[in-house]
């Protein structure tokens, strides 16, 4: 195993309230007083993220948690942000609000298991009403439609609409109506502009088909927590399995180096799958195609 890929860390934060942590004495000296553990408890998590335009989502179980927390974190909509990586590379790895929840009894154990949706809220309720007269760039549109769905524009979305538009018609003519479910009409500009819109840990995030989040190329292999043989699938998609690290985000780009496979990708699709009883379960799935 890697050097800096040692030493599972977990924290999990509901509701403003650091409910699960498992950190290193070094790591919460590092992180400061704000890291300080609450309950080491076991927890187990299976983040789904992609670059579609459904909302991204988590299953999070916790082990033996108190009854007060138990029935305190039954409600919905309370945010949720989820910390796992190594003691050198912790980070968030999903941020979303908690759709339901429930309690199981398994012998002397009580599991609390939540479902969590990243911007689930807003996809399903926000809605836009907005007029535009005249001439309107569509950029300025499409702003308007993503600001109604309640996440951030982010500085990737900025930087996307700097007159990089992918199709001739960067602009109405003749005024436009934003009228309806947010998510539905933010998408359909995106669409038309050339963009694919996700949203990514509470943030818009716009690529066209073969763009990648600007920060440097993730190296893969068998020395960096490649496991196993990455496997080519329809559509050249290469799916593989890596050990757990919070950078493998969708949209990232991804240099794979193996016998079998050996090029530049794209992240389309992670599944970040842990458990901190230990177990083979420490690990991110990866779906990515090849870019062009």
């Amino acid at each position: 195993m890697p050097e800096n890929l040692f030493g599972r860390e977990l924290v999990l934060i509901i509701g403003g309230t650091r409910i699960a942590t498992r950190l290193r004495d070094d790591t919460v000296e590092r992180l400061g007083e704000e890291a300080e553990t609450t309950q080491s408890l076991r927890v187990t998590f299976e983040v789904t993220k992609h670059l579609k335009k459904d909302p991204n989502s988590a299953e999070i179980s916790i082990y033996n948690l108190s009854k007060q927390s138990r029935t305190r974190f039954q409600k919905k909509n309370i945010p949720c942000v989820l910390q796992a990586g190594y003691a050198s590379n912790i980070a968030t790895i999903f941020r979303g609000n908690l759709d339901f929840g429930e309690n199981i009894r398994d012998g002397t154990e009580w599991i609390t298991t939540f479902e969590s949706t990243d911007g689930g809220l807003q996809h399903r309720t926000a809605r836009v009403n907005r007029s535009f007269s005249g001439k309107v760039k569509k950029t300025d549109v499409l702003k308007a439609a993503v600001s109604a769905m309640n996440i951030n524009l982010g500085n990737t979305f900025d930087a996307l609409l700097k007159g990089d538009i992918r199709t001739a018609i960067q602009e109405y003519q003749n005024g436009y109506v934003l009228s309806g479910p947010a998510e539905q009409e933010a998408h359909k500009i995106a669409q038309s502009m050339g963009y694919d819109l996700s949203v990514q840990d509470g943030t818009a995030l716009l690529l066209g088909p073969n763009d990648t989040i600007n920060r440097q190329a993730i190296i893969l292999n068998a020395s960096s927590g490649l496991i196993a043989s990455p496997e080519q699938g329809e559509d050249g998609i290469i799916s593989c399995t890596s050990l757990l690290q919070p950078e493998l985000q969708p949209g990232r780009q991804l240099t794979l180096q193996s016998k079998e496979v050996d090029g530049n990708f794209r992240i389309e699709k992670s599944v970040m799958v842990g458990d901190t009883e230990g177990g083979n379960d420490w690990v991110a799935q990866l779906e990515s195609k090849p870019l062009k």
